[in-house]
């Protein structure tokens, strides 16, 4: 789970993520994805910038400086699945 949610951060613009998105696109509850960042945290890799937003403070080799491009489609249509859905409720 952690592999994926690192892989959805560098897969993200400006390689921050949502927690609450990331959540709904892993399929799990938010307290893992809470659990996760709380020590990805703790050992600096990543920094919160609001409530629910953490964004990549670790180096470029840990994170890769290649996006896998196709997994940022998949991201990018999941996000607009999402938003519509939102609209929906």
């Amino acid at each position: 789970l952690t592999r994926k949610f690192m892989d959805l951060l560098q897969a993200s613009p400006n390689a921050q993520i949502d927690m609450n998105e990331s959540a709904v696109l892993l399929g799990t509850p938010k307290r893992r994805i809470y659990d996760i960042t709380g020590v990805l945290e703790g050992v600096g890799l990543i920094e919160k910038r609001s409530k629910n937003t953490v964004a990549w403070k670790g180096s470029e080799t840990l994170l890769g400086s290649s996006v896998d491009t196709s997994a940022k489609e998949k991201i990018d249509v999941l996000r607009s699945e999402i938003g519509g859905l939102l609209k929906e409720e």
